[in-house]
């Protein structure tokens, strides 16, 4: 196999690579994110359901 062939193998790996853990990274941080919404909501609202029972 030649260098430059290597060369363009290992470019295009690395390139593979990059994409790969970047798009893991976004699904793992999208997720987190929506966990974190969805626990502050409930919280609020469990509250304000909690004051309008009171009052």
């Amino acid at each position: 196999m030649k260098i430059s062939h290597k060369l363009i193998l290992a470019l295009l790996l690395g390139a593979v690579m990059i994409w790969g853990v970047g798009i893991f990274a976004a699904k793992v941080s999208r997720r987190a994110l929506a966990k974190a919404i969805e626990g502050r909501y409930s919280m609020s609202c469990s509250h304000r359901a909690g004051e309008l029972t009171r009052r």
